[in-house]
């Protein structure tokens, strides 16, 4: 743990910080608790999320709001929530990157108990977001969506499409998915992240996002 946070130290020296604008914004962080995210058996992978996640922290600027959150199962496990405004002095984007590491080390390592289904449209169809304020949806996941579809399988296959979305529900949003692909769940080859990639840039063109897949974070 020692050495992940220097590591985080140097990561955020790195990054330049620019000054204040005019119009807040959001940052919204989502970290897959499901029993294929790789994070609760992978410690090297979950310091990968964490240092990905602080990254993006780093990018905001004062006045800016950042919330870091579970998800997995529709239910109550994922009610506890971290949300912050950053400002210069007592929250400040280095510490809050801290403290969103910190956290999400912590979900990887028992904070957070590992859920039966990944539902990644449920959460965001039914989440809290503020996209006509252009918020940013970071989501640390596989992909593989399992509530919404019969087959997670038929989905890697190319043989089941995902349901559409509420259209233009997420217009102005961005949307992240880091670590598309990536389970240690049995083995998924290039091909089938190739297609849910392709699955989820048509959800998320028909809800107007606009989507940034990152299968090797």
């Amino acid at each position: 743990m020692k050495t992940f946070l220097l590591t985080l130290f140097a990561v955020m020296a790195m990054i330049f910080t620019a000054p204040v604008t005019a119009e807040a914004k959001s940052l919204d962080l989502r970290v897959d608790a499901s029993q294929s995210a790789p994070i609760f058996r992978n410690e090297a992978y979950a310091q990968v999320i964490a240092r990905s996640a602080a990254r993006e922290v780093l990018r905001m600027q004062a006045g800016d709001t950042v919330s870091l959150r579970s998800f997995g199962a529709v239910g109550l496990e994922n009610l506890t929530r971290y949300e912050v405004r950053l400002s210069r002095r007592t929250n400040p984007p280095e510490r809050v990157a801290r403290i969103v590491a910190a956290r999400i080390m912590r979900m990887a390592n028992g904070g957070v108990r590992p859920q039966g289904t990944t539902e990644i449209v449920a959460m965001l169809q039914w989440g809290r977001f503020n996209c006509q304020a252009g918020d940013h949806i970071w989501i640390a996941s596989d992909g593989i969506e399992t509530g919404m579809v019969r087959s997670s399988q038929a989905l890697l296959n190319g043989r089941e499409q995902l349901p559409s979305p509420r259209a233009g529900s997420l217009t102005n949003c961005r949307v992240s998915m880091v670590g598309i692909g990536q389970t240690d769940q049995g083995s998924v080859t290039s091909r089938q992240v190739n297609t849910l990639i392709a699955a989820w840039q048509s959800f998320m063109r028909k809800a107007g996002a606009r989507f940034t897949p990152v299968a090797i974070p």
